[in-house]
């Protein structure tokens, strides 16, 4: 059965679930997973050598029960923050099992809102400016000062180039480059920001 179906329609994603579709199974494991992981790795939530033993039990735990939680969703938040949200949960209570909190990881609130991945508040002007900062601040210095010039400085690209001491070619391949890896950066650091291509 083609999952191109479930690209575009949460509703018809999770309802597939809940009906033991193993294609909507699969689809929801392939769009999430790298969100996940990328999640778990870059908040202090989890201890470093926990995150592997916390994403692979994290999808056993969906499936043990059978997807329950998934097919639970009544579009309260995109589907991705509700994911998002049974993770936060699934590793405040796999410590508090263990009955104890690795020290240097941060206790989750459920009652403070946790605007890295809420999507509504992503696109708030001031906080793209800081996400934007914080992903450049992952690139090289080479790539940061060609952004620099030209999107922060507003340059135009001939003057871009002089500055840096290429041709215009060179230079647009520079750029280009350096603007990929931009965005990769905020790709992960900020993958909801993405979600839909997922």
């Amino acid at each position: 059965m083609r999952t191109s179906r479930f690209r575009d329609d949460d509703e018809e994603l999770v309802k597939a679930i809940s009906e033991g579709n193993r294609d909507a199974v699969e689809y929801f494991f392939n769009r999430f997973e790298n969100v996940i992981y990328s999640i778990i790795q870059n908040r202090s939530w989890a201890d470093k050598q926990d995150i592997n033993d916390i994403y692979n039990s994290f999808f056993l735990h969906l499936a043990k029960e059978n997807f329950r939680r998934i097919t639970a969703w009544r579009r309260q938040a995109a589907l991705g923050t509700y994911t998002i949200s049974l993770l936060k949960n699934y590793i405040r209570d796999y410590y508090k099992i263990r009955g104890h909190r690795p020290a240097g990881t941060e206790p989750i609130d459920e009652n403070r809102p946790d605007d890295a991945h809420n999507p509504d508040a992503l696109f708030d002007v001031k906080r793209l400016r800081e996400y934007l900062v914080d992903a450049k601040k992952t690139l090289g210095e080479r790539d940061r000062e060609i952004l620099c010039l030209r999107l922060f400085r507003d340059l135009e690209p001939a003057e871009c180039a002089r500055q840096l001491g290429l041709n215009n070619n060179a230079f647009y391949q520079a750029y280009h480059r350096a603007k990929g890896r931009l965005i990769d950066a905020f790709r992960r650091l900020y993958p909801l920001l993405f979600e839909r291509d997922l």
